[in-house]
């Protein structure tokens, strides 16, 4: 399959999609993640952050993990068009993610950094 897929993501801190050749070397590609630092504006869609990843490199990793929790719970989905991807993460906006992102303000002793 060639080309690339949008691939949507509701963990905080991103994924890393990891393959093993028969040789033993590792190819990674890294989600990004729904987390976002204080002060920053929320890129995200649905509660997911988009990654544009080689489509053949997420059907062998999708394939492989088909059993897995992040796809069963709709954690992590992909759809070849980022249009088709940002109106699917939409419409599961209520997916609850697996940790929701850090507020700082709601940890007791916790001081947000600030832009100087």
């Amino acid at each position: 399959m060639p080309g690339t897929v949008t691939v949507a993501c509701k963990h905080p801190q991103g994924l890393h999609l990891d393959l093993i050749d028969s040789r033993g070397a590792r190819r990674r590609v890294t989600l990004n993640g729904n987390g976002r630092r204080f002060g920053q504006a929320d890129a995200t869609v649905g509660g997911y952050a988009l990654t544009e990843v080689d489509a053949d490199h997420w059907a062998a990793w999708a394939e492989r993990h088909k059993d897995s929790a992040l796809l069963r719970e709709r954690i992590v989905f992909a759809t070849p068009k980022a249009q088709s991807t940002q109106a699917q993460a939409s419409e599961q906006a209520g997916v609850p993610a697996i940790a929701p992102p850090l507020d700082p303000a709601a940890v007791p002793g916790v001081e947000a950094a600030r832009a100087e």
